[in-house]
C-alpha cells in the first residue's frame, strides 16, 4: 500500500527537479503549505468561524512543520521515499500525476470556498 504523504513528497520533489532545483527543503515547504491549507479548511469548516485564534493557527502550523521535518529530514526518510518510487512505471507515474494534480486543485478550491 502506498503512503499518500510519501507519494505527495516524492511528486513535489520531482516537480522541484523539473524546475531546476535540487533542494529537498522546497518539496517539504510545498507539502507544509498544502497540509496547512487542509488543516485551516477543515478547522474553519467545522467551527464555522474564519477567525482562528493565534494559538490554533500557530499550533497547527508548528505541528505540521515538526512532523514533516521529523519524518523526512531528521529521520532521513527522504532518500528512502525517493528510492521507493524512483522506478515507478509510466502508467503509475501518469496516474500519480493526475491524483496529485487533483489533490492540489481540490485543496485550493476547498480553501477558497470555505473563506467565501
Amino acid at each position: 500500500m502506498i503512503n499518500p504523504f510519501d507519494y505527495l513528497f516524492y511528486k513535489l520533489y520531482k516537480v522541484e527537479l523539473c524546475t531546476g532545483g535540487t533542494n529537498l527543503g522546497y518539496s517539504m515547504g510545498w507539502m507544509l503549505v498544502l497540509l496547512f491549507l487542509n488543516f485551516l479548511t477543515i478547522y474553519w469548516w467545522l467551527t464555522g468561524s474564519m477567525e482562528p485564534t493565534d494559538t490554533i493557527s500557530s499550533v497547527g502550523f508548528a505541528s505540521i512543520f515538526i512532523l514533516i521535518t521529523l519524518f523526512y529530514w531528521i529521520l532521513k526518510r527522504d532518500k528512502k521515499v525517493i528510492a521507493k518510487f524512483k522506478n515507478e512505471s509510466t502508467k503509475s507515474r501518469e496516474i500519480g500525476n493526475l491524483v496529485v494534480i487533483c489533490y492540489v486543485i481540490l485543496t485550493i478550491v476547498s480553501f477558497i470556498l470555505v473563506i467565501k
